[in-house]
C-alpha cells in the first residue's frame, strides 16, 4: 500500500484537519456524509476519500443576468 494515497485518519485528527469540532465529525458520519472504515470499534477516516466527499458541497459561483 502507497502511504501516500492510503492515509487514514482518526475521527480527532479529521476535525482538526477540518477545522470544526469532534461533535461535527460525528454527525457527518452518521449522516453519511463523509466516508469512513469501521474494523470493530476502531473508525478511520481516508484523507482522500473526504476531501473528494467533501468536494460535493462545494458551492459553484452564479453569475447574476440582469433583465433591464
Amino acid at each position: 500500500m502507497n502511504s501516500d494515497t492510503k492515509e487514514y485518519l482518526t475521527s480527532e485528527q479529521l476535525a482538526e484537519m477540518l477545522g470544526v469540532s469532534l461533535r461535527t465529525v460525528v454527525n457527518m458520519r452518521r449522516r453519511r456524509q463523509i466516508p469512513y472504515v469501521q474494523l470493530g470499534h476502531v473508525i478511520r477516516y481516508r484523507r482522500a476519500a473526504v476531501e473528494a466527499a467533501l468536494q460535493s458541497f462545494t458551492v459553484k459561483e452564479i453569475t447574476f443576468v440582469s433583465r433591464k
